[in-house]
């Protein structure tokens, strides 16, 4: 009896269990959840679960959120004890990733399933979206989900000019700057970048282009940029009215990183081909009022200096007149002043010389002109000054310089009289040294008469000679030719020879610490080796290609994967933060190790 009734209490016990449990399965629940308040730009969770399995979902609506990913399922089993035993339940959850890109409060409707041929909807959810606040704008990128979608306004080129209404002739700086949003700028390689021709406009390039681009940070519409000037040139415009500076493109390789929600951080590789804007300048005509009748034509700002090597000379020496005509502007259009000599000198022809400086921020530079006069007669004599006039934007004027004047002292030497000669013709002046030849009159003594040449030893072997050279000859190309016919053997040998004179230079490069110089070398020596080891074209080569040769070659997949990583870092290594001499360490160790794996096979 008491058995019994220690039965009947247990079966009370769990009896409540048992009724939960059987309608708990009798109703499909479906409720959805997500964050009360998300940050704009920032993935969030938004999740339902359902106590039965659905045979399809209906219906969504994220209208105002973009989908980053999903639905993510899964499913959650459970066991309650019942009066026949053990009773299974289990629930199953649907995930999307989702993100705000701007601020409000939305509401994300239910989402509708099909269970058990009937349809079950979910809950409304309202969501807050609310500004990032600083550091999260920081942290964003690294926490995104999934790759990121690059628009025109993340990345882009942009043309600007120092002065876009300038005189003509005057110097205008034409800069071309690469925008990259803050958080993508992973490292990046500009290839076959056009720098376009102007027309109308004389140019010249700007910078040093040895030098490694170093970006800096920008902020534009309350986002944050890295800025690289990626090209700078000077125009000089030739003509007045519109002139059009046309853009530059450039094929951009751009790596990303991003985090994968519970996950490694990820790289991820884009190719942008970008133009730049184009600008137009409106070219003013140089002031006719107050322009001097000497006027050179040059716009700028000028120097005058000149320089007299000797004042004081016998005749038919000679003295040098330099004239240095220096400043800012167009140095290569900087005309000869014209300058008025005595009667009593012969003078060459003026000596050009520029010396022009194109690693600042503008064209700078001298232009030297040298004389070489030679006063035929003695006396005292005037070298008069000479001037110099251009148009000084800064002033809107024009301005002349003038040179010193000078005295030349001129005594007379013992040759005067003899030589008594003077060239009208200033052109036709040459160098006293090279035009007078010594002529020598002594008499040549007569060697005795030899035996004869012919039918000697001598005779013979000069007659043979040409015989033997002839069979030498037909040798050597006969090999040549046969070396050429095993193309094979020859690309082998070819492939082998470039790879390791590209690796001894990149080893020089190594120790010299020229990164840019480095990794071109290395990178030229893998993608030659290949095309010429394997008679690919270079327009042919890729990842799977390089691939594909190893494993036909049966090296192990282990090789394979380490020559592809080999081939893949060393396109990105030069951009990578950290020691940059410790990655060229790896890479030419890497390179070498992958040449010998292949030498091997």
């Amino acid at each position: 009896m008491n058995m019994l009734n220690g039965r009947i209490r247990i079966i009370l016990l769990f009896l409540p269990l048992f009724f939960i449990a059987s309608g708990l399965s009798a109703q499909v629940t479906c409720h959805a959840t997500a964050p009360a308040r998300v940050e704009s730009g920032r993935n969030f969770e938004y999740k339902i679960t359902l106590n039965e399995k659905p045979s399809a979902i209906q219906a969504t609506n994220f209208q105002n959120f973009k989908l980053v990913s999903g639905p993510n399922q899964g499913v959650m089993h459970s066991m309650v004890m019942g009066s026949g035993g053990m009773i299974q339940s289990a629930s199953y959850t649907y995930a999307y990733v989702l993100r705000a890109d701007k601020t409000g409060t939305f509401t994300i409707p239910g989402t509708v399933f099909k269970v058990n041929g009937k349809e079950v909807k979910s809950n409304n959810v309202t969501v807050a979206v609310v500004a990032p606040s600083a550091q999260s704008q920081q942290q964003q990128q690294r926490q995104a989900s999934s790759p990121p979608d690059i628009s025109e306004n993340d990345v882009y080129l942009k043309t600007s000019v120092s002065k876009s209404n300038p005189y003509e002739g005057e110097q205008v700086v034409i800069t071309y700057k690469l925008y990259i949003l803050a958080n993508y700028d992973g490292g990046f390689r500009a290839t076959n970048t056009n720098l376009p021709s102007q027309n109308g406009l004389w140019t010249y390039q700007l910078g040093d282009q040895s030098e490694e681009l170093r970006g800096v940070n920008e902020t534009i519409n309350g986002r944050s940029f890295k800025v690289y000037e990626l090209k700078q040139v000077a125009a000089f415009p030739q003509k007045s009215g519109e002139i059009t500076v046309t853009p530059m493109e450039t094929e951009l390789y751009l790596r990303v990183y991003y985090q994968q929600a519970f996950g490694f951080p990820r790289a991820q590789d884009f190719r942008i081909n970008l133009k730049s804007n184009s600008i137009k300048l409106n070219v003013k005509s140089l002031p006719t009022q107050g322009r001097p009748d000497d006027f050179s034509g040059l716009v700028g700002n000028f120097q005058l200096k000149s320089n007299l090597s000797r004042s004081e000379l016998m005749t038919n020496d000679a003295t040098n007149l330099t004239l240095t005509i220096s400043g800012t502007g167009n140095i290569q259009h900087i005309p000869v002043p014209t300058t008025n000599f005595p009667p009593d000198c012969d003078v060459t022809d003026p000596q050009l010389s520029d010396n022009i400086n194109t690693k600042g921020n503008m064209i700078s530079g001298s232009r030297h002109i040298e004389y070489v006069i030679i006063p035929r007669s003695s006396g005292t004599f005037k070298i008069p000054v000479v001037h110099f006039s251009y148009f000084d934007p800064g002033s809107g004027s024009y301005k002349t310089i003038t040179s010193t004047e000078y005295e030349l002292k001129v005594e007379k030497s013992e040759g005067e009289n003899v030589s008594g000669t003077s060239f009208s013709n200033q052109k036709e002046i040459q160098y006293l040294d090279r035009d007078i030849r010594y002529i020598k009159n002594a008499k040549k003594a007569f060697a005795p008469k030899k035996e004869n040449f012919l039918f000697t030893s001598w005779y013979f072997l000069l007659l043979v000679f040409p015989l033997l050279l002839l069979i030498l000859i037909l040798s050597i190309w006969k090999k040549y030719n046969d070396d050429r016919k095993d193309v094979v053997a020859l690309k082998d040998r070819k492939a082998s020879k470039e790879a390791k004179k590209r690796l001894r230079k990149a080893q020089s490069l190594l120790k010299e610490g020229d990164k840019e110089a480095f990794f071109n070398e290395i990178s030229g020596a893998l993608w030659g080796y290949m095309s010429d080891k394997y008679r690919i074209p270079r327009s042919r080569l890729s990842m799977e290609t390089v691939a594909e040769k190893l494993r036909a070659k049966n090296l192990s997949e282990e090789y394979i994967n380490a020559a592809v990583a080999t081939f893949e870092q060393c396109e990105f290594a030069r951009f990578a933060p950290g020691d940059a001499s410790e990655r060229m360490r790896e890479m030419y160790d890497q390179a070498l190790q992958f040449m010998s794996n292949v030498e091997k096979k």
